[in-house]
């Protein structure tokens, strides 16, 4: 089971709020990632496309509909996405 370093939780021992922050970080960085490279940016050597302010504005504007997808699975909705 992977466990996050700092806290010591597992992800099941997460809260949804916890869960849907981790998932829209990672729905960031993976955003602006496929942007920079479209642009032509090489993102292992470069880190001109890390933009934590606009990782702060995307996380805050997703999780709101991230954590109702996360509160919907948890009570047995399935999405095919």
């Amino acid at each position: 089971m992977i466990k996050n370093k700092k806290t010591g939780k597992a992800w099941g021992d997460m809260s949804v709020d916890e869960q849907a922050r981790w998932l829209c970080l990672i729905q960031a960085v993976d955003v602006s990632a496929n942007f920079a490279e479209k642009r032509g940016i090489n993102t292992d050597k470069s880190y001109e496309w890390i933009k934590p302010c606009a990782y702060s504005a995307y996380i805050n504007e997703m999780l709101p509909s991230m954590k109702l997808r996360l509160q919907q699975e948890r009570d047995g909705a399935v999405f095919n996405d």
